[in-house]
């Protein structure tokens, strides 16, 4: 078994520079396909091949995958081989899952009735097969394309039956049904390939459609819903294999790959733009952020003026499975989320933002992002960019609050209390006091006890909180008891 490298940037491939443009992968056992290929949760380089026997073989990189996906050769060897499959084709995709954990799904079209099925690797067995996705005689080598979301969330697309299609999601134990798109108006061309694409949170579905240009159609789906089939290039040509990039996303947009015949030969085509305009372009400062996440500020929720907001600090508070640390499956390459970062809507300009929590084993994420302007009249996008190993830290803190703020505490993330001051006033606790840590309306909070008088948490007297004119002081409290809510007035 041999790979050929090949890099994308923009619309142009790369292809690798050793001498033949080929690697050894897999010489024993010897392969006849290479069918996909993942990396697992200690960063080794997971193949996907067949024994030249027509079985299935899943064979492991010894080095971590920036080391064994280059031009030179590296040593691989065997996983383990997948005996309970009820047959095997030669259409299969691998998704490297949890804790080294493999999952195959895989069509039978040899015997009996065509069907989609799936086994699991678990780290040192394979498990049974599982439920039979679907089963039909529309069931075929090539019209059904999966993607993995999160270790959790694996989606597959097929045909299930004639004009029908199939969408069910794998939550890391079993399958489930989820909407299934409708059929294209002019249905799919003969053996055309399902190819999906996902953001980690939309998944695209590629194929060639059943027109006499053989164009290249797409559907989006959103969370909840499909958005229709769209035709991405209409030319005529004889197009007979589409490909989708699983996760990269380039200027705003998935990267797909067709083949096109010219003549005898069949040239390879790379289309990084839906629906005809190029996208925003893609943050690449301090090296190569591998994902990103639009965020939109909904401008219906801000009632209190008719004018820009600007350098508003902006709440970004969620639990994204996408967010979890790489080192429990997930995303986020350091522990801390120090490669984190936003930018504005052109997806290059660096914000300034502060993490105020993150936990890498949930991906829950409380951040604070200032953004430079945002409309009461329109919606405001801004990115999240994240996935890149080893880079410095992206906050800037202190750069989030501007000298409009002479004071900004979090208050700890609720299982520790601390009262630092994130503006450059350094206004930060002399003591806590008797107050302890306790969980927030956002993130974490302080508790303090009767007398509060001498149990709060003291701030030492600074020019910077020396005041005379007018100011504003937000927070939310939540008293144990109110005595006086009478109104006064003047």
């Amino acid at each position: 078994m041999r790979y050929l490298r090949g890099v994308i940037s923009g619309t142009t491939i790369t292809w690798g520079s050793n001498a033949l443009g080929v690697t050894t992968v897999v010489n024993n056992p010897p392969a006849d396909y290479y069918l996909n290929a993942c990396e697992d949760s200690s960063g080794k380089y997971v193949v996907l091949h067949d024994d030249n026997q027509g079985n299935p073989v899943i064979s492991r990189s010894a080095s971590n995958i920036s080391a064994s996906f280059a031009d030179a050769d590296s040593s691989f060897s065997v996983v383990g081989t997948p005996s309970n499959l009820t047959d095997y084709a030669q259409h299969a995709t691998l998704f490297c899952l949890a804790s080294q954990n493999y999952l195959i799904i895989t069509n039978d079209s040899f015997n009996g009735t065509p069907d989609i099925q799936s086994t699991k690797w678990d780290g040192a067995n394979w498990g049974g097969s599982y439920a039979i996705l679907y089963q039909d005689t529309n069931a075929s080598l090539l019209n059904w394309g999966a993607v993995k979301i999160s270790n959790t969330d694996v989606r597959m697309l097929g045909v299930s039956a004639a004009s029908t299609f199939s969408f069910q999601k794998f939550d890391g134990t079993s399958w489930s049904t989820l909407s299934a798109p409708t059929w294209p108006a002019n249905g799919l061309a003969t053996n055309s390939q399902i190819s999906l694409s996902t953001d980690g949170t939309n998944v695209w579905a590629f194929a060639v459609g059943g027109d006499p240009n053989n164009s290249i159609i797409y559907n989006k789906y959103n969370g909840s819903a499909w958005q229709g089939w769209t035709t991405l290039v209409s030319s005529a040509a004889t197009r007979s294999y589409v490909e989708a990039n699983p996760s990269s996303m380039l200027s705003g947009a998935p990267v797909v790959m067709w083949t096109e015949q010219s003549g005898s030969n069949f040239n390879v085509m790379v289309n990084p733009v839906i629906g005809g305009a190029a996208g925003p372009g893609w943050y690449s400062s301090g090296g190569t952020w591998k994902y990103r996440k639009q965020i939109t500020i909904d401008h219906t929720k801000i009632t209190a003026t008719t004018t820009p907001l600007g350098n508003f600090p902006v709440l970004i508070s969620r639990t994204d499975s996408s967010l979890i640390a790489t080192s429990s499956g997930g995303h986020v390459a350091n522990t801390g989320a120090t490669d984190i970062l936003f930018t504005s809507s052109d997806g290059v300009t660096k914000l300034n933002h502060e993490i105020e929590t993150y936990t890498a084993a949930s991906g829950q994420l409380v951040a604070w992002v200032q953004v430079p302007s945002v409309s009461p009249t329109s919606d405001t996008v801004i990115y999240m960019y994240y996935g890149n190993q080893g880079v410095a830290n992206q906050q800037n803190k202190t750069g989030t609050w501007d000298t409009g703020y002479a004071g900004v505490w979090h208050l700890g993330d609720g299982t520790t209390l601390t009262a630092n001051d994130s503006t450059t006033n350094a206004n930060n606790a002399s003591t806590l006091n008797s107050a302890t840590a306790s969980a927030g309306q956002i993130s974490g909070a302080a508790a303090v006890a009767a007398p509060q008088t001498t149990n709060a948490i003291s701030i030492p007297d600074s020019a910077s909180l020396g005041i005379t004119a007018k100011i504003t002081i937000s927070g939310w409290y939540m008293p144990t008891t109110v005595s006086d809510l009478s109104e006064e007035g003047q």
